[in-house]
This record gives C-alpha cells, structure tokens and sequence, in this order.
C-alpha cells in the first residue's frame, strides 16, 4: 500500500521537493509532520522578534531625535546676528520633529500590518497543526490497533492449536487404557478443542482481512490527504 501510494505521489506531485516529502511523510508521517511544521512555526517566531526589536529600534531612535531637537533653544539662536544661518540652522532642528514622527508611525504600521498579523497568522498555524497531528496521530492509532488485533486474534490461533494437540495426544493414550470413559472424555475433549481452532482461525481471518481493508483506507484514501495538507500548511508559511 506505501509502495502504491508513493508511485501516486510522485506521479501527481511533479517536483522534485514535493516528491521527496510525499516519501518521508508516508514512511514516517508525524516525524516528518513535526519536524516541518516546527520549522515553520521557528521560521514565524524568529520573523516576529526581528520585526519587533525593528520597531524598538524606529521607536528609540524617534525618541533620541526628539531629545536631539529639545537639547536647541531656538530663543538663543534667534538673537544671533548671523539670522539666516540662524533661521537655516532651527529650520533643520525643526525638521527632526517631523522626522521623528515619521519614525513613530513606521514603527505603528509595522506593529498593526506586519507584528500583529504575523502573531494572528502563527497562532492559526498553530490550530491548524494540532488539527492535522491529531488526525495523523489517530490514523497511525487507528492503523497500530487493527495490527495488534491481527497479533492477538493469531496468538490465539496458535494456543488453540497448542491445545488441539494435547487433546489429540490425550485421545490417543486413552485409546490404548481401553477405558470406554476416558476415552469418552478424550473425544470430547478434542471435539473442544477442534471447534475453538476453528474459530480461533476465523478470528484470525478476520482480522487479516479488516486489517488489509483499513490499510487500503487510510493509505490510499486518508493518509494522501492528510498529506497534501501538511503540504498546504507548509505552503501557507511561504
């Protein structure tokens, strides 16, 4: 089912990256699933903080230019004999007000359209990412029971067979003792365990056959599309 799966993928898929993801994902989907989603949610987390101490840097850097343009007395140098070096020299001082506030509101924009968006979208990302873990955690659950059913159900089997060949050996002694009631007891006896065989074998049969018929579900139907979903939430990083 893995091998039929995969040729699926890499027909459909195209690249070459998402071809080699298909192969990872179906050998080994949560490892894979993690290890990407982690690196986009480290990719967000790293994005943020750089934004963020941008912004601290735009906001200090307002603050000292205002500190700057505080630090000049305009009076002082309006009584200079020299005015229109004076006028020249107040006009760029003034200047670093509007120039601070340009950093201010740079600093505003990048919070509300870039920070905040970048901190909403992580935290969809990290919704979506429970959702689709869930979902593969429980195919694998899914898929890990209806084997250890099939492990149980021919454990069982091979008891029962253990049995019908101690109650086989029994019936034979007891055939050689001629006793009419040991070897009434015998026969019935591996009468018992004959028909707990074959019910053990139809147990056994059945579970084989649900656990071919779940594997063909969730490897040819679920896992493909749990699969293209890691890839559209790897995608929606991008």
């Amino acid at each position: 089912y893995q091998r039929r799966v995969r040729d699926i993928f890499l027909n459909e898929m195209g690249t070459k990256t998402k071809a080699i993801f298909a192969k990872c994902f179906l050998s080994d989907p949560l490892a894979t699933f993690n290890k990407c989603s982690e690196e986009s949610l480290l990719l967000f987390k790293d994005l943020t903080a750089f934004m963020k101490k941008r912004v601290q840097i735009e906001e200090e850097y307002a603050k000292k230019l205002q500190a700057l343009k505080q630090s000049v007395s305009p009076a002082q140098y309006l009584k200079s004999p020299n005015c229109t070096v004076a006028r020249g020299f107040l006009s760029i001082v003034e200047e670093l007000t509007r120039s601070s506030e340009a950093h201010v509101q740079f600093a505003s924009n990048v919070t509300t359209f870039i920070v905040q968006q970048l901190d909403t979208h992580a935290n969809e990302y990290r919704g979506r990412k429970r959702e689709i873990q869930g979902s593969i955690q429980s195919l694998l659950k899914d898929l890990q029971d209806s084997y250890n059913f099939v492990n149980k159900t021919q454990l069982a089997y091979h008891d029962a067979n253990f049995e019908l060949e101690a109650a086989i050996s029994g019936h034979d002694r007891s055939l050689s003792r001629n006793d009419p009631n040991e070897i009434a007891r015998a026969f019935s006896k591996k009468q018992q365990a004959q028909a707990k065989v074959e019910k053990a074998d139809m147990e056994y049969q059945t579970a084989i056959e649900m656990a071919n018929q779940r594997q063909d579900l969730h490897y040819g139907q679920l896992m493909p599309v749990l699969c293209v979903d890691t890839l559209s939430l790897i995608h929606i990083s991008e």
